[in-house]
């Protein structure tokens, strides 16, 4: 389902808060999932500043210091990470463990 798919179903009814969904998406989701959810487009991939602009928007929302939700500590672990391979060339953006050199 993509994300066009899920905001025509509301998926948003199953969180309590944009938070809620944000910290969700990037903790217990795949690749493909967390990106509908998360509103990654290739665009991100090739362009830094929407790339910066996409990762400080979601820090905003759930940095420990203004979000008490358990698990937004991790979070922004996740978002930095998937910020840096955002903007390093060459990443296969769909690898988990961010080794690209292989099998």
């Amino acid at each position: 389902m993509g994300y066009k798919e899920m905001e025509e179903k509301n998926v948003d009814i199953y969180f309590k808060s944009e938070e809620h969904k944000i910290i969700f998406a990037l903790l217990y989701t795949d690749t493909y999932l967390r990106e509908d959810l998360l509103g990654i487009f290739p665009e991100l991939y090739s362009d830094a500043s929407k790339a910066k602009e996409w990762r400080n928007g979601l820090i905003k929302k759930i940095h420990p210091d203004n979000c008490k939700i358990k698990g937004a500590a991790d979070a922004v672990k996740k978002i930095n990470l998937l910020y840096a391979r955002m903007t390093e060339s060459g990443i296969d953006v769909h690898r988990e463990d961010g080794d690209n050199n292989g099998a």
